[in-house]
């Protein structure tokens, strides 16, 4: 006969993923301790061991036809070495190109609680629309359990260009001191990107008086 003893046990924060060894002992009435030989519990992290701290454009944001340089913040949050480290930005059908080598990133291995930089040289095509792009990153690696490990966490970058126009002076009919007259303005647009939500305003002076109202939205 015998005997199925149960108990509950909490895994340590600090517990190292991989094989962790566990030893028991027993007695049989007021006999000697007996230690058997020592068995393995596997400890597996559930959370994604890699983490994305931070994400830094270079002046804040991509801007068509520019190079910026693109940083991710990296952690490992396990308390074991990753190996065999892999990443990379998933550009398809995206307008934004890695410039002067590949957009994948290799590393032999990654220490515990490591944290680390992973840096990119980004360009924005020069008629990319002005918005967020939302660009999936390829992670791969091996954990201590020697089990290949797979994420795939989507990042925004903002791609916006600075407003580039000009205003004319199109047509005037005031020639004379105290005349009512008309004068016309023109706003150019002279960058790749639109304008939203535009509006003009003639200031006031001591040299004219504005007879219309002074603010035009276009």
């Amino acid at each position: 006969a015998g005997t199925v003893v149960k108990y509950g046990v909490r895994t340590d924060s600090d517990a190292i993923d991989g094989e962790n060894e566990v030893t028991l002992r027993y007695k049989i009435g007021e006999g000697e301790w007996i230690q058997p030989k020592a068995f393995n519990i596997s400890v597996q992290t559930a959370a994604p061991l890699l983490s994305i701290q931070a994400i830094t454009i270079e002046k804040g944001y991509l801007e068509p036809g520019k190079q910026r340089a693109v940083n991710f913040e990296m952690k490992n949050m396990a308390y074991s070495l990753l190996r065999n480290l892999r990443m990379s930005l998933d550009l398809n059908n995206i307008p934004i190109s890695p410039v002067g080598s590949t957009n994948e990133r290799i590393y032999r291995e990654i220490t515990p609680r490591e944290a680390f930089n992973v840096t990119y040289l980004l360009l924005a095509d020069a008629d990319a629309a002005s918005k967020v792009y939302k660009v999936p990153l390829d992670i791969k690696y091996t954990d201590n359990t020697g089990r290949n490990q797979t994420q795939k966490p989507t990042v925004g970058l903002m791609v916006k260009e600075v407003p580039d126009f000009s205003v004319n002076l199109e047509e005037t009919t005031a020639y004379y001191s105290g005349q009512k007259g008309k004068v016309v303005l023109s706003l150019s647009n002279r960058g790749s990107s639109d304008i939203k939500f535009a509006s003009m305003e003639l200031l006031d002076s001591e040299d004219y008086e504005i007879l219309s109202a002074p603010r035009i939205y276009i």
